[in-house]
C-alpha cells in the first residue's frame, strides 16, 4: 500500500498522529510504503518518529509533489483543526482513496472518510481495513 501526507510538515497537519497510526501498523506487520514533504516546522520531530517506530525503509522524502495522487492507494490528511479544503478534494476527484480528520470537511465521497480528531487509533484501524480489504471501510 502506497501513502501519501499531502499537507505540509506542519502540526496543524496532524503529522504527529498519522506517523502514531502508521507505527502501529509497522507493529501489527502491514506491509506499506509513505511519502512525506521534506520541509517544514515538524521535519524534525517527523524524521525522529520515523526513525523510532522503525519505519527508516517505508519512508520517501520528497521536495515537491507530483501533479497527480493516482500513484498512491491512499492520501491521509490528519488534521487537527480545519484546513484548505480543495487538496482533500483533489485527491478524491482523481480516485485515491482519502481518511481526514478535518473538521471542516462536510462533503459526501464515495472515497472520503473521515475519523475523530487525534485519534491515532482509528486511522490506523481504517487505514488496515483498506489494506485487507481493498479500497472501501
Amino acid at each position: 500500500m502506497r501513502i501519501v501526507f499531502p499537507d505540509p510538515l506542519t502540526w496543524q497537519s496532524g503529522i504527529e498522529f498519522g506517523l502514531q497510526a502508521l507505527g502501529e501498523l509497522q507493529r501489527r506487520g502491514l506491509s506499506f510504503e509513505f511519502s512525506l514533504r521534506d520541509e517544514g516546522p515538524m521535519l524534525e520531530a517527523a524524521a525522529f518518529a520515523v526513525n523510532q517506530y522503525g519505519m527508516l525503509s517505508k519512508v520517501r522524502w520528497v521536495r515537491r509533489w507530483p501533479r497527480s495522487w493516482t500513484g498512491f492507494d491512499v492520501a491521509l490528511f490528519p488534521r487537527v483543526i480545519t484546513g484548505e479544503a480543495q487538496p482533500v478534494l483533489n485527491a478524491c476527484k482523481q480516485g485515491v482513496l482519502v481518511i481526514t480528520s478535518d473538521p471542516g470537511i462536510k462533503q459526501s465521497l464515495p472515497n472520503l472518510y473521515v475519523f475523530g480528531r487525534r485519534d491515532c487509533r482509528e486511522l490506523a484501524s481504517c487505514i488496515e481495513k483498506v489494506a485487507r480489504g481493498g479500497r472501501t471501510i
